[in-house]
């Protein structure tokens, strides 16, 4: 029996002592060199595959009669690179999760400012407002919100039948000329016919800083809640509520909030 482990050195490549040996290790030698070639040259690609598979094939030529030690090296080498593709791909994911989280905190940190410059904007837009949210129609058909009145502004609530209506709209006639600078509005639930009597009879129909209006019983309870009559509101030129009186009230009182 010939010994197939006896070989000779030829240009630094060991070669096969006998041609049985040859022979046999031909489809070993295909499958393996097959096998390699496809795995690594069409999935992974690298650029000297066909160097690696020549190699892989001498030693397989070589090493004929050691099957189990061939396996053994093709596939450490073949864990070898699949572990250092999978090092590279992981260091890769890691630096672009690196690159997203900073992409996505400076998102985060951009619609924060912009939702803060909104809400800065929105706050400088809605500036306090102390004046009710209703609707006053005026004598002359005209319509207008209260929060929109401008100027320095006067409230006044009664009712054209009330004695204490009556008094207050007597003294506030007297001292008119205290109020330059503000705008005095009448306002009452009653008939148009009756606030119109009323302007004429207590001489305030003439007056240009006076304006009577006409509201609803539910303005004034979700406004003003269930208040007597006369009552007197006054609100400053940037719409705050200066005082406040409900019921009848001496002038001079009144005066020392006219400013």
């Amino acid at each position: 029996m010939k010994d197939c482990n006896k070989g000779r050195k030829d240009n630094g490549r060991f070669a096969p002592a006998c041609r049985s040996s040859k022979k046999k290790s031909v489809n070993f030698r295909n499958d393996f060199s097959a096998i390699t070639l496809s795995l690594f040259k069409h999935t992974f690609n690298f650029p000297s595959l066909d160097w690696i598979a020549q190699t892989l094939d001498d030693v397989v030529v070589a090493r004929c009669a050691e099957q189990k030690r061939c396996d053994k090296i093709i596939w450490w080498y073949c864990l070898n690179k699949l572990w250092s593709i999978l090092a590279h791909g992981f260091y890769n994911m890691r630096r672009m999760t690196l690159i997203a989280f900073m992409i996505l905190e400076a998102s985060v940190l951009f619609c924060c400012g912009a939702s803060a410059d909104k809400k800065t904007k929105k706050m400088e837009v809605q500036a306090p407002n102390d004046l009710p949210s209703m609707t006053i129609s005026f004598l002359d058909g005209s319509q207008l919100h209260a929060k929109k009145l401008e100027g320095k502004t006067v409230l006044i609530l009664f009712f054209p039948d009330c004695d204490h209506c009556q008094r207050e709209a007597t003294q506030i006639q007297k001292h008119i000329a205290s109020f330059k600078g503000y705008t005095l509005y009448f306002l009452t639930t009653a008939a148009k016919q009756e606030a119109e009597k009323f302007a004429v009879d207590y001489k305030l129909n003439n007056v240009k800083n006076v304006k009577f209006g006409f509201i609803t019983v539910n303005d004034v309870l979700s406004n003003f809640g269930a208040v007597a009559t006369p009552s007197l509101y006054i609100y400053s030129n940037d719409h705050k509520l200066v005082q406040k009186f409900n019921g009848e009230t001496q002038m001079d009182v009144i005066l020392k909030h006219v400013k």
